[in-house]
């Protein structure tokens, strides 16, 4: 798509030809609000011309989400992680330099964001991200609950770890959401927390309202639920040597 001669090279004008989009166009960007970023002026504008022209294809969600994720790594290498979000999202995550991007567009919450390799971590915090309260969608539709925790409003919506570091992490996350300080405080105290027991870079959200990811991690590390109708996610960034698992919510 990206490489119509086969060259092994993209160029953006091969981009620019393949998405039928010129960054010249006026009102191009006239209903996104960039949130959080790093990424150059160039890459910005084509992460976020491919998300919005794959938004506009009939498919499901988490099919967009596939497919958000295959045009970028097409682009700019593997280990995409891309979420969409509609309503109120923090989060804190370890990812490549030159690649973290957050938007709004008519009141719903995109990102994406590179796993990191193992010499170029960089930590973020993310948020608040508040839609107008006009536009805030609560969606729990997009919430499979398959396991509900004894004596508990806790819904586990997937997970693949032992069941006593899942029970552990839930038990610390909740925990920091009782105490006092923003959102994306609490988010990192309990990623510290859960980096103590269960080693270094988990990524940590909270959403409110419909939340859909494609994310890649360690095995035995993935973990999503639901508590009071606010979606919770842990994950472990994958090294070099871990066997990685793709995620979709």
């Amino acid at each position: 798509m990206f490489d119509p001669k086969g060259t092994g090279f993209v160029r953006r004008d091969d981009v620019c030809n393949a998405l039928r989009w010129y960054p010249n166009e006026p009102g191009f960007l006239g209903d996104v609000e960039v949130l959080a970023n790093d990424m150059s002026q160039r890459k910005r504008e084509s992460v976020i011309k491919i998300i919005l022209t794959t938004l506009a294809t009939k498919k499901p969600k988490k099919e967009k989400l596939r497919m958000i994720k295959k045009k970028l790594e097409a682009l700019y290498g593997t280990g995409w992680n891309v979420f969409i979000a509609e309503g109120r999202y923090w989060a804190v995550c370890s990812h490549k330099p030159g690649s973290n991007l957050t938007f709004i567009h008519r009141g719903v919450v995109y990102g994406v964001f590179q796993t990191p390799s193992d010499s170029d971590f960089m930590e973020e915090l993310h948020g608040p991200v508040r839609p107008k309260k006009d536009r805030i969608y609560h969606s729990k539709g997009s919430l499979q609950c398959t396991e509900l925790l004894p004596e508990s409003d806790v819904h586990i919506i997937e997970s693949d770890a032992p069941q006593h570091q899942r029970e552990s992490i839930i038990s610390i996350i909740l925990g920091e959401m009782k105490h006092d300080g923003q959102p994306k405080e609490k988010l990192y105290r309990a990623k510290k927390r859960i980096e103590k027991l269960y080693g270094k870079e988990w990524n940590i959200f909270q959403a409110y309202g419909g939340y859909w990811g494609l994310c890649q991690y360690r095995v035995s590390t993935n973990l999503w639920f639901n508590h009071k109708g606010i979606t919770y996610g842990a994950f472990q960034v994958p090294d070099s040597t871990d066997t990685i698992k793709s995620s979709r919510h």
